[in-house]
């Protein structure tokens, strides 16, 4: 490979989690071990897609100060610690032309997972359940 890797150690999270396992089901000779965090063995690729689409559905899309974004993500993410999870929505979000907190996502992507109209999940994971 272009990296000159004979033997190498995967580690994925979440997607990157789906994506190590489509790579080793195509490149299991490269592999020396590999290490999935945050993700099922069932590759049913609806399950989590269906949680996100309705956690995109759900959220605020601008909160009035970056305390009330934290308040509203420590009642979904109850196993984060505080410390945590303002770093993490540190980068998450912005700040927005009329002053408020937003998120730094892309907003046309998360409309088009709100309304069904985004891409689907293609590929050796989508044709294994």
């Amino acid at each position: 490979m272009a990296v000159g890797l004979d033997k190498f150690i995967l580690v994925g999270h979440s997607m990157g989690g789906r994506n190590g396992m489509a790579f080793a089901g195509q490149n299991a000779d490269m592999l020396e071990k590999m290490v999935i965090v945050d993700i099922g063995p069932d590759l049913d690729p609806n399950l989590g897609f269906g949680r996100i689409t309705q956690e995109l559905k759900d959220v605020p899309e601008e909160f009035n100060s970056f305390a009330d974004v934290v308040s509203y993500q420590s009642k979904q993410n109850i196993l984060c610690s505080d410390r945590v999870l303002r770093r993490r929505l540190t980068y998450d979000t912005k700040k927005l032309p009329n002053g408020k907190i937003g998120w730094r996502y892309d907003l046309q992507i998360r409309e088009q997972r709100r309304n069904g109209t985004g891409a689907k999940t293609t590929g050796p994971l989508a044709d294994s359940t």
